[in-house]
């Protein structure tokens, strides 16, 4: 986790009063745009919906807080300390999300049947923002082309080590080629996602 108070900070991530946190397994790849350019006066909080959703589940889309930006303030501090409290998702595969989720009453992002209902925002709910996908996207389940911060969730061990070797030799001869076009490396990369995405399933961890 990264905090910066009183002024931006180097490549382009914290802005003045504010912390950004990205998770250790997702990939800074481009410092062309300021995330700060994202915060609007009507949001204190900023998250990505990831749009992949766990097959045969009710669910259909995910808050994700591998990538998520706060201000300063009486409601962010009120939604992590509230998030903290839920201990009944200690144990629980997407702990950080669930609790985050729970608290703003985002329901329909669960996928099990018992935990899955109607979404019921609540008031804190009000102050939430959305980034755009870029700021954290899957290669394997949400692929953005020329993503910004690639988040490598949902694989395990080796798995993610591989992914992630593979998409750093990729964006290496991306810039020493001489075309301007993004390599992305996505759902159609066959080769290297059969041996390093894990199956998943509803009774799985996702790490």
């Amino acid at each position: 986790m990264e905090r910066v108070d009183g002024h931006r900070h180097g490549r382009n991530c914290i802005l003045h009063g504010n912390a950004s946190m990205k998770a250790s397994d997702a990939v800074i790849r481009r410092f062309d745009k300021d995330i700060p350019d994202s915060i609007r006066d009507d949001a204190d909080f900023y998250f990505v919906k990831e749009r992949w959703c766990v097959p045969d589940t009710p669910s259909k889309w995910r808050l994700n807080t591998g990538v998520y930006v706060m201000r300063n303030c009486p409601s962010s501090r009120q939604l992590l300390d509230a998030a903290i409290s839920r201990r009944e998702y200690i144990n629980h595969e997407w702990w950080d999300q669930a609790a985050i989720s729970a608290v703003l009453g985002y329901w329909s992002v669960f996928f099990r049947p018992e935990e899955h209902r109607a979404d019921e925002p609540t008031e804190i709910s009000k102050r939430i923002g959305w980034l755009h996908s870029e700021w954290n996207a899957s290669p394997v389940y949400d692929p953005v082309p020329n993503a910004i911060i690639r988040h490598f969730y949902g694989l395990r061990g080796n798995g993610k080590k591989a992914a992630m070797m593979i998409d750093a030799i990729a964006d290496g001869r991306a810039e020493g080629s001489s075309s301007s076009a993004p390599v992305t490396i996505g759902r159609s990369s066959n080769s290297w996602s059969h041996h390093c995405v894990r199956g998943f399933s509803a009774d799985r961890m996702r790490s």
